[in-house]
């Protein structure tokens, strides 16, 4: 077992070696977790999976390296349909250890199949779109989606209890109880599940209070949706990315902050003694004396080596506070917020990156946050600069500008009507400025041809 504290090997002490710290509560904490992890696995054995989450959670609270637990964990949520928890859970357990042979397995399965992949992101998509249709009071269309999410995705527990919620709506207790009973087959202590079977009981007994002649004697209690969140939509790519940026980042700051000062520690020790013992031979020969002042200023130049190492990497360290806001963005992508996403994306200054990765990752973004919103800045710009609405053609095709680059597909029709729209203003540098810029950077557009003549008509004064 390795030291929490400096990761060496504890041998069962009560105390570290390395670094002096008292590993008592530790061992206690890591035996509390292996107690969980084990009521976990029984409850996951017998597909009380909810209560397999809720022990498993404990003893990853208690200990996050448990990747035994996290491995678990991970096929639970699999179990239920919730890939994207599974696949974070397995993520994690790979970073903490990199030989884990089952979570790297359980990744590469998933990996393989890209068709499986994208069955699960179609399954998550249209899960959604089943919320915003049970909240426009659009259930028939809900029923669709759910179905076709089920059959996507047929371990998929949230999406059957929301069918089973918008058969109990349309008293169709019957289906409701076989899609029920269908989801507590996967988790047969889901308390969801089991509140929704007994809400069909109750409608059943209610509906058999009705008179023939028409008049109700008892009343059926219409079932209210409640705040239903919707679900994640996998980003396999992203969390590559992001995973290998933090792995630079924890690269970084480990040698910055451990390993550098270890040495240098190292070092000033052995300087000081070698001054010592030098120093209690310095009377015997003046060839020592020479000896001892020429290993002095040997040990000052590599004890200024190091220090100079460890100020490089301190510097090195700082740098990294450029890419907080790639990250920051990065999670409010993998949340589904990309408005947010958007605002700290701006905020990011890419020119300052280092690492090809990050660059790669940046771009990568910004054509998932900001694609939709350019395609409608440039349509928007292009019909107004046509309606002879210059200034505001300009206006809008500034903020597309702002937010494309080169790389995107609207990127011509950007500079083509940036540069019409000053010119119908007769702002002719301006208009010049975008007409070359067009011709410079996108020279395989259709739309050259046209700007070269809008230049010599800038030129002749048309």
């Amino acid at each position: 077992m390795k030291c929490p504290f400096c990761n060496e090997e504890t041998n069962g002490e009560d105390i570290c070696k390395m670094c002096g710290e008292k590993l008592s509560i530790f061992y206690k904490a890591h035996d509390a977790s292996n107690v969980f992890y084990n009521k976990g696995l029984e409850k996951a054995k017998v597909h009380d999976l909810s209560g397999a989450i809720y022990e498993l959670k404990k003893s990853l609270k208690l200990n996050k390296r448990n990747t035994k637990a996290r491995n678990l964990l991970g096929l639970v949520y699999y179990e239920m349909g919730e890939i994207v928890n599974g696949l974070s859970e397995w993520v994690v357990s790979k970073h903490f250890d990199s030989d884990n042979k089952l979570a790297s397995m359980y990744l590469k399965d998933i990996q393989a199949s890209p068709a499986k992949i994208d069955n699960y992101n179609q399954s998550f998509k249209k899960y959604n779109l089943a919320l915003e249709s049970i909240k426009q009071k659009n259930e028939d269309l809900a029923l669709i989606h759910l179905k076709k999410v089920i059959s996507l995705n047929p371990h998929y527990v949230k999406a059957m209890q929301l069918l089973a919620l918008v058969y109990i709506r349309q008293q169709e207790n019957e289906k409701a109880k076989r899609i029920l009973n269908r989801a507590k087959k996967i988790d047969v202590t889901n308390t969801t599940t089991l509140r929704y079977l007994e809400q069909v009981s109750e409608q059943e007994e209610n509906i058999e209070n009705i008179g023939y002649d028409g008049v109700e004697t008892g009343r059926i209690t219409p079932f209210n949706f409640g705040n239903i969140d919707a679900v994640k939509e996998e980003r396999p790519n992203v969390m590559a990315f992001v995973n290998l940026i933090i792995g630079i980042v924890i690269g970084i700051v480990v040698v910055a902050f451990l390993v550098v000062p270890t040495v240098k520690e190292k070092e000033t020790k052995k300087y000081n003694q070698a001054i010592v013992e030098e120093s209690s031979q310095s009377s015997v020969s003046s060839t020592n004396t020479r000896n001892l002042k020429s290993t002095n200023e040997s040990l000052k130049k590599q004890l200024e080596q190091k220090e100079k190492e460890l100020k490089d990497m301190n510097t090195k360290a700082g740098n990294m506070k450029v890419y907080d806001g790639l990250f920051v963005a990065s999670k409010c992508v993998m949340d589904g917020d990309k408005e947010k996403a958007g605002v700290e994306l701006k905020k990011v200054n890419s020119k300052k990156f280092d690492s090809d990765d990050a660059k790669a990752l940046y771009s990568y973004l910004k054509k998932e946050v900001f694609s939709d919103q350019i395609k409608q800045y440039a349509q928007e710009g292009k019909d107004l600069c046509n309606s002879n609405m210059a200034q505001e053609a300009v206006d809008v095709l500034k903020k597309a500008y702002e937010i494309a680059d080169e790389n995107d597909e609207d990127y011509d029709k950007i500079l083509y009507f940036l540069g019409r729209s000053y010119h119908k203003l007769d702002k002719k540098k301006d208009a010049e400025k975008y007409y070359n810029m067009l011709i410079k950077k996108c020279p395989k557009s259709e739309r050259v041809i046209m700007t070269k003549t809008r230049l010599k008509e800038l030129k002749s004064g048309i």
